[in-house]
């Protein structure tokens, strides 16, 4: 069962993290003006549901825009993202970890908008993305992260539109941060999206969120963990 999921984590590491060196900057931590800050679906990370088959268990954010890994727990994967009451505000926080499954095999933390598919094809259980037709200028929210060995967090997000007349998917912005080291108390991250394309509107948004941003190279180390609250976009004012 272990290389299907390596196909899978393949996949949404290629999504979710194009690796480059952006860090947390005076230009990351400014807000436009001129714009309203809208909450995303569960974004607060109040409210879990309790998901039981068997002797496995685990919670998700109970609206479900947000999917995860964890249903791998129903096939003996381990739960890597959790709900934590080291909030930023309110209650509680997610929790990405990076764990191993047995001896040696990596299990990535992510935190996607989508959903976890299990009768989707072999690599395409994860299914990215949910219906959005804004154009926001920038991805927001607060985090915590514990690096091992200098492994990295990853945070993504584009938003796209289907072009029915070539029958092809348009990514009309995107926006992308790597953290480097541990950043032990809640930080603000304010991304800014960069257009490709302007005057489209889309008709889809992705955002990933993972504990390791070499998963498609299999790079990362267990224990390394992402605390995500209070995930908001930017969006400029009519």
């Amino acid at each position: 069962m272990k290389p299907i999921i390596a196909i899978l984590l393949l996949f949404v590491a290629f999504s979710a993290c194009k690796k480059e060196k952006l860090t947390l900057d005076d230009d990351n931590n400014t807000t436009p003006t001129n714009t309203t800050q809208v909450g995303l679906e569960d974004g607060d990370f109040e409210e879990w549901a309790t998901f039981t088959q068997g002797a496995a268990s685990y919670q998700e954010p109970t609206s479900a825009w947000w999917g995860t890994l964890n249903k791998l727990n129903y096939i003996g994967g381990p739960v890597t993202v959790t709900k934590d009451s080291s909030a930023y505000k309110g209650n509680f926080a997610a929790k990405l970890e990076t764990k191993l499954w047995g001896d040696d095999f990596l299990i990535t933390g992510i935190l996607a908008a989508g959903y976890f598919d299990s009768n989707a094809t072999i690599g395409d259980n994860l299914i990215l993305g949910r219906p959005f037709d804004k154009s926001p200028v920038a991805l927001k929210g607060y985090f915590k992260y514990l690096s091992v060995n200098s492994d990295s967090a990853g945070f993504y997000a584009n938003i796209t539109r289907f072009d029915t007349l070539l029958m092809k998917r348009d990514t009309i912005a995107e926006a992308k941060l790597a953290i480097y080291s541990s950043v032990n108390d809640y930080t603000l991250f304010n991304i800014p999206f960069v257009y490709y394309l302007n005057d489209v509107a889309p008709d889809t948004v992705n955002i990933v969120f993972t504990s390791s941003a070499g998963g498609k190279e299999f790079i990362g180390h267990a224990g390394s963990t992402l605390w995500i609250d209070d995930v908001s976009f930017e969006i400029p004012n009519e």
